[in-house]
């Protein structure tokens, strides 16, 4: 029987519904708009650090919401998935997808209801809103406690060893100048940035400049919490080149970037994130 309930038919942004889940039911895909894709995959290897870490709970099926991985390098396997990142011989590793939250693989194996064995054939999420109850607090950390979640400047990553859900403030913003911002003021730049569809290339020497700048007008940076001087810092360091945008998306530490929290359920103590790799 599946323990997901909802208290008024389907859940939506609009609805009434309210969504229950046990303690390890991640992966929950959320039907938003029907924004989501989901894909099948040929086969599954569980990592060694994965394998270890489950055998020390007492488990062996990949945790669903778990993060999976494609070897672009392995010919004849482009829809193999690895728990956890590929690394033998010349790996290449591509973020595949998380592992969707199937009410009957737990009522057809209860002795491992809380994810995927190797054997089964179940479903990995590319894109969409999928809720997360547990997670890490950084790679190789403790579990998270929801009241320390701050959804304004943390993210969801990928344990890179494990594939297991990390929340946390990135380490890196891809904003390498912006030394002098708070981590809200980087989350919310990074945001405006996204939101007006602007690359993140390393700039020293880009044409786009120009480009970006308008983009980051006065009014993008003063709905990101800028005063009217760094502001201007802002537009100068552009101008001038010297302002270095690392990547598209946050890192963190030992992890892979997996997305957005876009809310919070203190009801259920469960987080609502958005898959934006």
């Amino acid at each position: 029987m599946s323990n997901l309930q909802s208290s008024s038919g389907n859940l939506s942004l609009t609805g009434k519904g309210i969504w229950r889940g046990q303690n390890k039911s991640n992966g929950q895909l959320e039907k938003i708009n029907s924004f989501d894709l989901s894909v099948g995959y040929s086969g599954l290897t569980v990592g060694t650090a994965l394998a270890a870490e489950l055998a020390g709970e007492g488990v062996v099926a990949v945790p669903f919401g778990n993060a999976v991985w494609y070897d672009r390098n392995v010919a004849g396997q482009t829809n193999h998935i690895y728990a956890g990142v590929p690394t033998a011989g010349s790996a290449k590793p591509k973020l595949a997808g998380i592992i969707k939250y199937d009410p009957a693989l737990t009522s057809m194996q209860p002795a491992n209801s809380l994810g995927l064995m190797d054997y089964n054939k179940g479903t990995i999420v590319k894109r969409g809103f999928v809720r997360y109850k547990t997670a890490k607090v950084a790679a190789s950390g403790a579990v998270r406690a929801f009241a320390d979640i701050d959804d304004t400047t943390m993210k969801l990553f990928f344990e890179n060893s494990t594939g297991d859900p990390v929340i946390a403030t990135p380490t890196s913003w891809g904003t390498a100048a912006l030394t002098g911002l708070t981590d809200v003021q980087k989350a919310a730049l990074i945001a405006a940035l996204e939101t007006h569809a602007v690359t993140l290339p390393t700039l020293t020497g880009d044409t786009t400049v120009p480009n970006l700048i308008t983009h980051l007008s006065a009014v993008v940076l003063a709905t990101v919490g800028l005063d009217a001087p760094t502001a201007a810092a802002v537009g100068a360091l552009l101008q001038s080149g010297s302002m270095v945008l690392t990547g598209a998306h946050p890192t963190l530490t030992g992890c892979t970037y997996g997305g957005d929290i876009v809310n919070v359920y203190p009801e259920d103590e469960s987080v609502l994130v958005e898959l934006r790799f």
